[in-house]
């Protein structure tokens, strides 16, 4: 069974406000500056940035998540992201399982970057072996279309989303809610 979890960010915003009061005394009218900071996106990286990094398990999955997960036995194990014959570098599959159980339970996610023509060749991949695409709002969801372990609510199994510069994987598609992705 997949534990339910859901994340409140909040994440403050600072403006900076900074003015100069011109010399009454002055002929000349004094210009003045006001500096402001507007709320910003999540960064992205330009080639000066530092490179990114695969996650941890830990890190990779909403806390609470993680939090259910521990209190309930599963212990992550950390490997490769691949999707058929490419390694995505950075990226990382964790798969919780509570060891010693003797079940199949288990909680999948992984993270990557990938480029668009890697991810033209997986999704072709993918589709040449029976899984089916959809589009979404954040990209194009690839999901195997029956069968396996687990499947969520809406009967979705294992699922891919490709997105912009990344993919992510979870054992079932409401389950890629879950995954928190780094900035790629």
């Amino acid at each position: 069974m997949r534990p339910p979890a859901s994340v409140l960010l909040i994440v403050p915003v600072a403006v900076l406000v900074g003015c100069s009061t011109p010399d009454p005394e002055a002929s000349a009218p004094t210009p003045t500056q006001t500096i402001t900071a507007s709320p910003q996106s999540s960064p992205t990286l330009s080639p000066t940035s530092d490179p990114v990094v695969a996650p941890t398990c830990e890190e990779l999955a909403d806390p609470e998540l993680v939090t259910s997960l521990a209190e309930s036995g599963y212990v992550p194990t950390a490997s490769p992201f691949e999707i058929g014959d490419v390694t995505l570098d950075p990226g990382v599959q964790c798969t919780w399982v509570i060891p010693d159980s003797g079940t199949d339970a288990h909680v999948l996610q992984a993270w990557g970057v990938i480029t668009d023509a890697q991810a033209q060749v997986a999704i072709d991949a993918l589709v040449g072996e029976g899984w089916v695409t959809e589009p979404g709002e954040e990209g194009t969801y690839v999901t195997f279309p029956g069968g396996g372990v687990q499947s969520d609510a809406e009967g979705y199994y294992t699922t891919y989303l490709f997105g912009d510069g990344w993919v992510t994987l979870s054992d079932v598609k409401a389950g890629l809610a879950e995954i928190v992705r780094p900035v790629s």
